[in-house]
This record gives structure tokens, sequence and C-alpha cells, in this order.
């Protein structure tokens, strides 16, 4: 499954109180997903992000313009991947 953050593939946690959990070792983000008394999904998802990657977003519209140095290291660094789906990363 991938992550609805990163689109980075999520990894299972297990399954306990009528939930199954997914862990996306790149952002964070937690995916818990309702399941009947077979293991069978009922359609209920819930995902929680993290709080860093809403605020990295919000850095990430401050920083100046894509050619300059604080920009290039932003990407070097691989933040603006772990941030956001591939639809929604900027351009190199």
């Amino acid at each position: 499954m991938s992550c609805p953050t990163c689109d980075a593939t999520m990894e299972g946690l297990g399954e306990w109180g009528g939930r199954k959990h997914w862990h996306c070792p790149r952002c964070g983000t937690l995916r818990t997903i309702c399941v009947d008394g077979e293991g069978n999904s009922t359609g209920y998802v819930e995902d929680y992000r993290p709080k860093l990657v809403d605020r990295c977003r919000q850095f990430a519209g401050r920083l100046p313009v894509a050619a300059s140095a604080p920009a290039g290291l932003w990407q070097r660094l691989g933040i603006a991947e772990s941030i956001n789906v591939p639809a929604e990363r900027p351009k190199s």
C-alpha cells in the first residue's frame, strides 16, 4: 500500500482493536483501516500525518526561488520528496 502523504510503501504493524495499522517509514504517516471479524476491510480509513510534515510544507512555501541555495539544499536532502506525493513535488 502506498502512503497518502509521500507515496512510499507503507509497512504493516499488525491488527488489534478491530483495525489494521500501517506506518510509513519515510514520513511517519500512520494509517488505520477498520476490519470486520474476519479481517476484511469495512472501508473506513483514517490517516494520521505527523505535524512535522505540515510544518515542513509551510516552511517550503517560504523558501526563496527554487534556484537559490536553501531551496537546492531542501531538494538534495530529499525533504520535498518525503513530504509530498509525486504530483505535488516541486519540479527540479
